[in-house]
């Protein structure tokens, strides 16, 4: 587990009011090029999120756990929150949500001998398996069509069983799907392809566990600081900044 420190000193006047600096620690997993311990500043959702609560006079630390790790240590309160959650009814029993960061598209990834052609509906994919990664939040309609699902630990290590045959299809962030064969599986875009359209469109939110003292508090503090850089222009900056550098 790495971390990634920032700190910020001092008192902040926001709205006439002076608060003092609190200390947050969140969770994250690496999820590239969204968050991840290897990018610059943990990521372009990472610095949104570290910006947003440094203008309301907090200090964050995130620390990087695989996803099913940090999402239990978040559960039990052993971290404050977690930054960048897909939401779910399942996850509302444990976590307060932000307003949205960011949205990405989910979709499914298959070897190109696969005879599947295009994406209708999950109960479609019933003949074949599906890769999928452990603790993930899945798209409305996928448990219920119970299909054979094999258990990753993560995106990278899902590619690799699908690229080993052990799974005919994966599930997989399109922006991390098109990162991954960029960056750690180069050479094997003539392997795969994508399939459209996509099964489900994602936002991303911090969360703040239930069990953190004065949670409400954080997450609308969170919120007003994200206001703050939208209205800015900062947030679409620093995320298309992000996906120049990635795409190089």
């Amino acid at each position: 587990m790495r971390r990634v420190f920032v700190y910020f000193a001092g008192l902040l006047l926001i709205s006439g009011i002076a608060r003092a600096e609190h200390t947050l620690h969140l969770g994250a997993t690496d999820f590239a090029p969204y968050y991840s311990q290897s990018l610059p500043g943990g990521g372009p959702v990472t610095k949104v999120v570290v910006a947003a609560y440094r203008l309301m006079g907090y200090r964050v630390i995130v620390h990087f756990y695989p996803w099913a790790r940090a999402l239990e240590m978040g559960k039990m309160g052993a971290l404050d929150g977690l930054s960048g959650v897909w939401r779910s009814r399942s996850r509302e029993k444990w976590f307060l949500f932000s307003s949205p960061v960011c949205g990405s598209d989910i979709v499914l990834y298959k070897r190109k001998e696969t005879p599947i052609k295009e994406f209708t509906t999950f109960k479609a994919l019933k003949p074949y398996s599906v890769g999928i990664v452990r603790g993930y939040a899945l798209p409305p309609g996928f448990k219920e069509a119970g299909l054979h699902v094999q258990k990753a630990t993560t995106n990278l290590q899902n590619f690799r069983m699908l690229e080993a045959k052990r799974v005919d299809l994966i599930i997989i962030d399109r922006g991390v799907a098109q990162y991954l064969l960029r960056t750690r599986l180069q050479g094997c875009g003539d392997i795969f392809d994508m399939l459209s359209p996509p099964v489900d469109h994602r936002r991303q939110y911090l969360v703040i566990s239930q069990k953190t003292p004065d949670a409400l508090q954080k997450i609308k503090d969170f919120n007003a600081g994200l206001k703050l850089l939208e209205s800015e222009g900062k947030i679409g900056a620093v995320l298309k900044n992000n996906a120049s550098a990635s795409s190089q």
